[in-house]
């Protein structure tokens, strides 16, 4: 029986005339005979040049670029933890804290209106005007509030008074060596006076720019960029320009931001203004819930093991700030500064184990603390003679007889001919570096190094001397 013929079977395809989700015609039939042939141009009808296919084809499809976020000039994440892991403060634990300190120097509520400003004590920005509770911040900084009071006095006297804060626009209209001879007597008067002065010219500037931006407005009809007015009606946008008429150093127009991460943000961009001074000014001013931390929270923070041992202020305030329930960031902010300056073994100070502490008041927080987190060692002086021998490990020149065992010592040649006169080399940290000479007395440079305090820096960034304890570090 003669074997059956193959018939010639092509590849077809059979669905419809069309491609689905509308993709065009359908490309014309490849019999099978051809797909065992070498591909040559032209074998092979291209789609349409208006199919979507014909564009897969030509335009290659580019990935969308990646907008990198512009990192935090003081390293903020509003919205997470510097520490992730670090579960504490648990409101229980905050709710303890706040009752036990309660209870021992009395409630510290937040006010219903913010009290009227002191001619006698410049605070911590508890005053009606927000760049004056800004300016008050400023003159608060690292230093004492007798310093303070005494820096705003010289204000009022030297520029008069309105409402019993300093005339403002009378310090905006001098140079800066004006407001450094009013403050003076506050310490840290040369950096202040500059930042006071840059805050009001800025403050000046941009209020200058939102009225002339807003006239604009209403002048054209088209929408001005301007912050924080996009939801207000016209009413409300002539008010706005009739104060800044009457007063070009308001910050009225603050209180219109929505988010208070905005508001920080926007403190931020002054000269001078760090994220201790932002938040006081968000607290007390303008009565938002902001956890502030100054060196007494900072340092009850870590005690409490709120934050890691290592934790910087601004990370301190990261951190708690998210982790802390609202109503209790005024009362605990008030209560560790009044603790940290009455309680002996709170103090910055503080020495344990001497015969103060022992006498001292019991610590209402005592079974909650651990001071030794923040602890550190001091460092000891290395004491070494220049020509120290291997066997004269304390540096006093006299080596030890190997061979002895009565444990007597003789005397080297070197150490017989050392007389009261001559001095030793004392190695002390780079910024003491400081030589005796064999000749004579310590250098008068030498001498001006030792007597140089620790060198710590403001919420500016600016280098001034304070001396701080152990705890502080």
């Amino acid at each position: 029986m003669a074997p059956r013929k193959k018939k010639n079977i092509s590849q077809t395809v059979t669905v419809s005339d069309s491609l689905p989700h509308n993709m065009g015609p359908v490309p014309k039939i490849i019999k099978s005979e051809t797909l065992a042939k070498p591909l040559e141009e032209g074998l092979v009808d291209s789609p349409p040049p208006e199919s979507p296919v014909a564009e897969e084809l030509v335009t290659p499809t580019k990935a969308t670029p990646r907008v990198k976020k512009k990192a935090h000039k003081y390293k903020l994440n509003y919205e997470q933890s510097p520490f992730p892991n670090h579960h504490l403060p648990t409101p229980e634990t905050a709710e303890e804290v706040h009752r036990l300190l309660s209870k021992e120097h009395g409630q510290r509520k937040a006010p219903t209106k913010v009290p009227p400003p002191s001619a006698t004590i410049s605070g911590c920005g508890e005053v009606p005007d927000l760049l004056d509770a800004l300016l008050r911040t400023v003159l608060s900084a690292n230093t004492s509030g007798t310093n303070s009071a005494a820096a705003l006095q010289g204000l009022i006297q030297t520029f008069g008074a309105v409402d019993g804060s300093p005339n403002w626009r009378a310090v905006s209209q001098v140079k800066p060596e004006d407001i450094t001879k009013a403050i003076h007597k506050g310490g840290l008067s040369v950096v202040k006076g500059k930042t006071i002065k840059n805050i009001l010219n800025i403050i000046h500037a941009q209020n200058v720019e939102r009225r002339d931006a807003l006239l604009r407005e209403k002048s054209t009809g088209e929408p001005a960029d301007v912050l924080a007015t996009g939801h207000l009606t016209q009413i409300q946008k002539d008010a706005e320009i009739d104060r800044i008429k009457e007063n070009p150093l308001t910050m009225a127009w603050m209180f219109e931001i929505k988010k208070d991460s905005d508001i920080i943000d926007e403190l931020l961009k002054l000269p001078g203004i760090g994220v201790k001074t932002a938040s006081c000014s968000l607290l007390f001013n303008m009565q938002r819930p902001s956890f502030a931390v100054d060196t007494h929270v900072h340092r009850h923070c870590k005690w409490l093991g709120w934050v890691p041992p290592n934790a910087t202020a601004d990370q301190t305030f990261n951190h708690c700030d998210l982790w802390l329930p609202s109503h209790l960031k005024y009362g605990l902010h008030s209560l560790f500064i009044k603790h940290g300056k009455t309680c002996y073994k709170c103090r910055a100070n503080t020495n344990p184990g001497s015969a103060d502490w022992k006498k001292a008041k019991d610590c209402p927080i005592e079974h909650l603390v651990d001071r030794e987190l923040t602890r550190k060692p001091r460092k000891k002086r290395k004491i070494e003679d220049s020509d120290e021998s291997e066997g004269d490990p304390e540096g006093t020149g006299v080596k030890q007889k190997k061979s002895s065992g009565r444990g007597d010592v003789k005397p080297t040649k070197k150490a017989a001919k050392t007389t009261k006169s001559e001095s030793v080399k004392v190695t002390l940290p780079k910024t003491e570096a400081v030589k005796a000479t064999r000749s004579g007395p310590l250098r008068a440079s030498a001498v001006k190094a030792r007597a140089k305090s620790s060198q710590v820096k403001d919420d500016s960034g600016s280098e001034v001397e304070e001396v701080f304890s152990e705890y502080d570090k």
